[in-house]
């Protein structure tokens, strides 16, 4: 195929060492930013809290690798092996109530 704009590069362009030349082919740009940790509590008010014999309450939510922004999309860029080969970070989610009596 003559075109340039090909994903993959030629494996030999005609010469014994074709395939052991240095390239930036496979440097990729790996800048990221992650929303790793979010945790938003919110307490009940007191009027309702009192009214059902309750001496306090809350609510909450926890969320773990909620977001990424990347440019690279094959694998998770905080792998750091390079190849893709581990497993990826996991999203966790958490929604809770928190009630003392």
């Amino acid at each position: 195929n003559p075109r340039q704009d090909v994903f993959y590069p030629r494996l030999s362009d005609g010469s014994p060492n074709g395939n052991f030349s240095n390239s930036t082919w496979w440097l990729k740009n790996g800048k990221y930013l992650r929303l790793k940790d979010l945790q938003v509590a919110y307490q009940l008010p007191k009027s309702f809290v009192n009214s059902v014999n309750i001496s306090n309450a809350n609510i909450f939510f926890a969320g773990y690798n909620l977001l990424t922004w990347s440019p690279f999309k094959f694998w998770d860029v905080e792998l750091g092996d390079g190849r893709g080969t581990r497993y990826p970070n996991v999203k966790t989610y958490s929604v809770g109530l928190n009630v003392n009596f």
